[in-house]
């Protein structure tokens, strides 16, 4: 189709405006995804800020504002599909070459299930072999022939991406921006054997896998599933400038932040939904019933235990304002070591708890006929935190 402009020349308008939604795709990672939506899933897109704040994250670690980001968000939020299919492909479409983006960057996917991996790495193959990706970016590379597989699939500018499970061997391997998606199953929150496993495996294989250690880029993305799971150990450990970009499904204020790129959660009032075009009201009370408190503080609202305390709740807590303590009946010291002080290793910790007895209280009670009685009551003991500390110390250190 054409048409004669202000100039008398002819221009094609189909071009143009192609030319214009392949600009729009390239400068925004959320456009790309909203554009490219039906080549990934069957599902109908549905707009929202939450989805947004996502790809404006990842964006930033193509961009190199960001090398080390976590992001936490409840399940079913198109997680997988923007950061496992449509980020390598949107990266390769750049015009814009560094370390972290154009056609050459390497990406080393890995996820707890080997068959999840794998059918991201499918989807993020069909989304560039798709008529619309061609149309727009046939230019940028092609997709070699003799390495194309469902496990790994190069580019003619020397990108790639890899695709691989939690555990599995990584010798030889490597990546410009390596993502972790899903590191654990649901199912296998609370099992110290693949909780130690996945740990290890991050600390001893992946943290070496780096093309560039300068410039390349981690990404782990997870719903939370316990204290101990791969994002509680990275920010345990505060090694590195990591972005934490964490999105509750009910809104709590006390927990707001500011990312480092700027990025603030919109919502205001305590308990609003992330997502109430996708999750309303009714859809997220089914799933906090179906999930109970514990998987609820976990996977939905990325805070690994119920709100105000699991076992021990957190209002029995209050602080003691006199300045001195109170009779104790007796103080205990407990105290849990480890022998070295390498930063990979256990704490040594102490804690000095004092024991208030229980006292009876009288008080004074009308009985049905009127009379006055006296009643005893004993009121429960209370334990003190008196102090505590925590240390990475040698044996000759926590003699001392």
């Amino acid at each position: 189709m054409t048409t004669l402009n202000f100039n008398g020349q002819k221009i094609n308008i189909e071009a143009t405006l192609r030319d214009i939604d392949r600009a729009d795709c390239e400068d925004s990672l959320y456009t790309f995804l909203r554009s490219g939506w039906r080549y990934i899933s069957a599902a109908p897109f549905v707009d929202g800020w939450p989805i947004e704040a996502v790809a404006e994250h990842l964006q930033a670690v193509v961009d190199g504002d960001i090398r080390r980001l976590i992001i936490n968000i409840p399940p079913r939020c198109a997680k997988s599909s923007l950061t496992s299919v449509a980020l390598p492909a949107w990266t390769w479409a750049q015009k814009t070459v560094s370390p972290t983006s154009g056609p050459g960057v390497q990406f080393l996917h890995a996820s707890y299930a080997q068959q999840l991996s794998l059918r991201d790495s499918v989807a993020c193959r069909r989304l560039i072999e798709s008529q619309w990706y061609q149309s727009m970016w046939k230019d940028r590379f092609r997709l070699v022939s003799d390495q194309n597989t469902k496990t790994r699939f190069d580019n003619d500018k020397r990108g790639s991406r890899l695709s691989t499970s939690v555990g599995s061997a990584l010798t030889g391997e490597g990546g410009s921006v390596i993502i972790v998606d899903d590191p654990n199953a649901a199912q296998e929150a609370f099992s110290d054997a693949t909780i130690t496993s996945t740990i290890e495996w991050w600390d001893n294989a992946l943290s070496t896998r780096l093309n560039d250690p300068k410039t390349g880029a981690y990404i782990v993305i997870q719903q939370r599933l316990s204290e101990e799971d791969l994002t509680g150990h990275i920010l345990s450990k505060d090694v590195g400038d990591w972005t934490h970009l964490c999105l509750p499904m009910r809104y709590e204020p006390e927990r707001s932040f500011v990312t480092s790129i700027g990025w603030q959660d919109p919502r205001t009032e305590s308990g609003e939904l992330l997502w109430p075009e996708r999750f309303g009201e009714p859809e997220v009370k089914m799933l906090e019933r179906q999930l109970g408190p514990w998987a609820t503080a976990g996977q939905l609202q990325q805070r690994p235990e119920p709100k105000g305390g699991g076992i021990i709740k957190r209002d029995w807590w209050q602080l003691w304002m006199a300045d001195a303590y109170p009779p104790l009946e007796y103080i205990v010291a407990s105290l849990d070591t480890a022998y070295t002080a390498q930063t990979e290793n256990d704490f040594s910790a102490m804690t000095v708890w004092g024991i208030v007895s229980g006292a009876s209280v009288v008080q004074n009670v009308k009985a049905n006929n009127g009379e006055t009685r006296r009643s005893y009551a004993t009121k429960a003991a209370s334990a003190m935190l008196m102090t505590g500390w925590q240390d990475r110390l040698g044996l000759h250190g926590l003699v001392e």
